[in-house]
């Protein structure tokens, strides 16, 4: 399965992945953690935005998880620094997508 190459994203992508990587490690199975799964699909260019309904849900079938599981486990080894608490860009994204609901 070919991953997308992390090195073309900028830091604060490479923040907003962690995460959200982080949010669905935390929720596990629920709707937050599944929206989180596909916004990471969509952020590491596995799909486009074009497979969003109007309604906002996305258009693609559940086949990407395995995608999903190895992208999370890879980049979690590649930057094992964006998952300490010591971050300040990480904890503030973290917060920020925790304000807005996920």
């Amino acid at each position: 399965m070919n991953l997308p190459n992390t090195r073309l994203l900028d830091n604060e992508d490479l923040a907003y992945i962690a995460a959200l990587i982080l949010h669905i490690r935390k929720n596990p199975g629920t709707k937050s953690s599944r929206f989180s799964q596909n916004l990471i699909l969509i952020t590491i260019g596995a799909v486009s935005t074009d497979c969003f309904e109007e309604s906002g849900k996305l258009t693609f079938s559940s086949g990407y998880d395995d995608l999903v599981e190895d992208f999370i486990d890879n980049f979690m080894e590649l930057y094992p620094h964006y998952f300490n608490n010591n971050n300040p860009v990480f904890s503030l994204v973290v917060c920020s997508i925790i304000d807005l609901g996920l």
